[in-house]
């Protein structure tokens, strides 16, 4: 999804009007869990990028972590582990699986304060 920023932002990297983002999602029990992934469109600040975080999600993340039921956050955390790198991939679906377990125990309100 490509976010329009309220103002330009520059750095020595150049400067943007809009960031193209990745939204992962975490669904079950009739709840949804969001995180963003924050990586950038080019491998300017890092060598992960929209297109890199997508494809190693899709192809490798997803399917190591959601193979078989999570029973807790540090079980989620340690599944990617064979996986080197990658941290803002890895960090998306951390935040998702967060989201979507303080909507699950009804603290969302907490995330948000």
């Amino acid at each position: 999804m490509r976010l329009p920023l309220k103002e330009p932002f520059g750095t020595v990297f150049g400067r943007i009007d809009s960031r193209l983002i990745i939204l992962v999602s975490v669904e079950g029990e009739g709840l949804t869990g969001w995180g963003e992934v924050v990586a950038g469109e080019e491998p300017r600040c890092s060598y992960e990028t929209v297109s890199t975080t997508q494809h190693v999600i899709r192809d490798y993340l997803a399917p190591a972590v959601w193979s078989r039921p999570v029973a807790g956050f540090a079980e989620l955390a340690a599944r990617p582990a064979p996986f080197r790198g990658h941290n803002m991939a890895k960090a998306g679906i951390e935040l998702a699986y967060m989201d979507f377990l303080a909507r699950a125990r009804g603290q969302l309100a907490l995330l948000h304060a």
